[in-house]
């Protein structure tokens, strides 16, 4: 499956917004953050739609940093459908910042990992059926011999990020690479 995704400039303070097209280029998925016609409730909420306007699912954005754990900082972000949790995007970041940060993805029973590697020249590369034990192993690809399945990679023309995963890895594998994105291109 590829998905390209492009980031629309909103210009009002937080505001994000980001479009995800299918491989035809067809507009699938709107993702929207702090836009000043969202609901108030909706203030730590990425708002997923589909290109008709139906609202699909949102993002949870916990406040604070987290919690520190084995020496990095553990951020849990729920991505809900129909009112229930339908995946967990777990964000690890080193306490001193000194590396990048990895994610990992709890949905359909998996837990996939998204990883960043300084000699790789993808944004991330996305791993799955991987271990949960990955928060306490300093290196997960140094110690487990797992192989990648996808890439999120920074795009040059018009638009900003293209996913490539296999063909229907998750039920939700469009709303869960948006959401991975947003998490990834925070500022």
């Amino acid at each position: 499956m590829e998905f390209e995704i492009r980031r629309l400039h909103a210009g009002l303070g937080s505001g994000r917004r980001y479009h995800l097209l299918d491989g035809k280029s067809r507009l699938q998925l709107v993702a929207d953050y702090a836009s000043p016609w969202l609901p108030a409730d909706e203030a730590n909420r990425v708002r997923f739609a589909r290109s008709g306007g139906q609202v699909v699912a949102s993002l949870d954005l916990p406040e604070g940093e987290g919690r520190v754990r084995n020496g990095r900082i553990h951020t849990s972000h729920a991505l809900i459908i129909d009112h229930a949790v339908y995946a967990i995007i777990n964000k690890y970041q080193d306490e001193n910042g000194r590396k990048p940060p990895f994610f990992t993805i709890e949905a359909d029973g998996m837990t996939w990992l998204a990883w960043n590697r300084p000699d790789d020249d993808n944004l991330l590369t996305l791993y799955k059926e991987v271990p949960t034990n990955l928060m306490i192993v300093e290196d997960p690809l140094k110690s487990m011999p797992i192989d990648p399945v996808g890439q999120v990679t920074r795009a040059a023309q018009e638009h900003d990020f293209t996913v490539s995963i296999p063909v229907n890895p998750l039920h939700h594998a469009d709303l869960i690479m948006l959401a991975l994105v947003f998490l990834v291109d925070t500022p």
